[in-house]
């Protein structure tokens, strides 16, 4: 028997007027790329795992969050990147060594953990899908 989950995915394109008009557009693309990717996903069953990209997954989930100002917890990256978690965690690992992202404690509970992309990271992405 082959489970099969279905899953929506998000719209976290922002709203507020605290994003820069670039960065709105840009995380609006970012957004529409992450989106297509999981559609791509579900149409094409098996054959996805021939176009994975975990870290790009990640990159574009973790942009998106920060335009709109949420924040986002290792377990929703983890299912972002759209790999088993084990998978997921070394991604994590390999883009927080290579100083992408960093990790910080949720105030009021200390057993989750967050993750952002720094703003290093940040302004790259918004050049990248805003030219």
């Amino acid at each position: 028997m082959k489970l099969r989950f279905e899953f929506t995915i998000p719209d976290r394109t922002p709203q507020s007027n605290t994003a820069q008009p670039d960065e709105r557009s840009a995380a609006e693309l970012a957004n529409k790329i992450y989106r297509f990717r999981r559609r791509r996903a579900a149409v094409l069953g098996g054959l996805s795992n021939l176009f994975g990209e975990p870290a790009w997954d990640m990159l574009l989930d973790l942009y998106t969050a920060r335009i709109a100002l949420q924040r986002v917890s290792v377990t929703s990256l983890c299912i972002a990147a759209d790999v088993p978690p084990t998978t997921a965690l070394r991604w994590i690992a390999l883009l927080e060594s290579e100083g992408l992202i960093e990790r910080y404690p949720d105030p009021s509970d200390r057993r989750r953990t967050y993750i952002r992309l720094n703003d290093k990271m940040t302004a790259a992405m918004t050049r990248l899908l805003s030219g």
